[in-house]
């Protein structure tokens, strides 16, 4: 017998399975694609503290709006710009706060599949333990020392998220090779594997620009734009609404602590209840921004500390349930895979409400002299946005819709083919059972 054939053909499975830790095809156990925790939950609390870092600042702002106006004898229009540029370059995520906070949000999702909506929800909880903690701290600050001293004294606890990005590491698969090979060719399988890696990092490094071309993304898009207002606003003057009627200093920087507990137990218990998948999260966010446009329409109804602690306390929790929606939404809408380009893009047109929120809610004080009027801005602005999940919410159902189709015209196509290959087999068994039946009554006849 000639075994070259089979030898060659071994020594060619021992080459595709030689050291290559990507696209393998081998008859090993499949590896899964994320490990749902080991280093990811560092990676996890190494998320928590950078965004709290990096959001409490940017959501205190409100306690530094009246002192800035004061001091520089301006226009609320003008102090506006401050926490609007603020944001804006954050949500570009080219300088500093942003650039580090949807890196971490962006490795938390390569460690986490299943437990996603829950870790998601807790590294987002970070802002409002540290908006708990330190709206308190920079409100102490000021009346210690001026603000821009406590402004110092602020940049250089941030630089603790140094720290924290020294921690994080890119998730790596790693798979055991059942065969080996020679020397030789290990390596060489080795190098182009190598090279593969390299050419996939380069590739993913560049955002993707076909996203634009998605009808759910425009609209993801536009959500993400006109929910800025509602989200940013009432952070930004909330304080100075307190203020404006009367409340002393702490007790309104107070309101941001219950604002921030609020925010946190929102944040958890919709992550819980999202990671139980008893509702599209979709469905779930429609849900949440529709409820938080209506208390930030009804905010100005508050008119004593009371009345401002229990608004306080609803709004932080509806925001909490839409922040903690807002990557497991991106993600289940347009795939872990494009999370990154698709967070980036988002971001980045974020920007526009930015700008535009701010300054505009800055206006509308100027005009009427009450800062009670932004909340209408606010509300407005998160209604609009949640008007722009609905048609995603189609796109989906209908796509769900299609899969199925197919699936089941697949199924059907199958279940055919089956039925007359088995029809062919019963034919042609009792054509040979009749050929059979002839030829033995033929050789009894002779």
């Amino acid at each position: 017998m000639d075994f070259s054939g089979s030898m060659e053909v071994a020594t060619s499975e021992e080459l595709e399975a030689a050291d290559c830790p990507i696209k393998e095809q081998d008859n090993s156990a499949p590896t899964q694609k994320y490990s749902d925790g080991g280093y990811g939950w560092v990676v996890l609390a190494s998320c928590f503290i950078t965004t709290g870092l990096t959001s409490s600042f940017v959501r205190s702002f409100g306690i530094f709006f009246l002192d800035i106006q004061k001091y520089f004898e301006t226009l609320a229009f003008k102090v506006s710009w401050i926490n609007a540029i603020t944001v804006a370059v954050f949500h570009l995520s080219c300088l500093g706060n942003g650039f580090a906070w949807i890196s971490s949000v962006s490795l938390i999702n390569q460690y986490f599949t299943d437990r996603r909506p829950l870790a998601n929800a807790l590294s987002s909880a970070g802002e409002c333990v540290f908006l708990f903690i330190l709206t308190p701290f920079h409100q102490w600050l000021i009346d210690s020392m001026s603000w821009q001293q406590a402004l110092m004294i602020i940049s250089g606890i941030h630089l603790n998220i140094c720290v924290c990005g020294a921690l994080m590491r890119p998730y790596h698969l790693q798979k055991k090779c059942q065969n080996s090979a020679s020397s030789f060719a290990a390596t060489f399988r080795k190098d182009s594997c190598c090279k593969s890696l390299e050419h996939e990092k380069i590739s993913a490094s560049f955002i993707d620009l076909t996203l634009l071309k998605q009808p759910k993304f425009i609209c993801m898009i536009f959500f993400g734009v006109f929910s800025v207002l509602g989200l940013f606003i009432p952070l930004i003057y909330l304080v100075p609404h307190a203020q404006d009627i009367g409340i002393e200093d702490l007790k309104a920087a107070l309101l941001m602590s219950c604002w921030s507990v609020a925010d946190l137990i929102g944040r958890l218990g919709c992550g819980w209840f999202a990671n139980l998948r008893l509702l599209k999260s979709i469905r779930l966010a429609v849900i949440m921004t529709t409820a938080l446009s209506v208390i930030l329409l009804l905010f100005p109804l508050a008119k004593n500390y009371t009345s401002l602690v229990i608004f306080s306390c609803v709004c932080g929790f509806f925001v909490g349930t839409t922040m903690a929606l807002l990557v497991t939404l991106i993600t289940d809408v347009l795939g872990a895979n494009k999370l990154s380009s698709a967070l980036g893009l988002i971001m980045f047109f974020r920007t526009i409400g930015c700008l535009i929120g701010p300054p505009l809610a800055g206006l509308l004080v100027d005009w009427t002299g009450v800062y009670s009027t932004t909340f209408f801005l606010a509300g407005g602005g998160m209604l609009i946005a949640s008007c722009f999940l609905i048609p995603i919410d189609y796109y989906l159902t209908c796509g769900q819709n299609s899969i199925q189709d197919t699936g089941r015209e697949m199924e059907t196509f199958i279940s055919q083919g089956q039925s007359q290959e088995e029809a062919e087999k019963e034919k042609l068994g009792s054509d040979r059972t009749e050929d059979s039946a002839s030829e033995l009554t033929n050789a009894v006849s002779e």
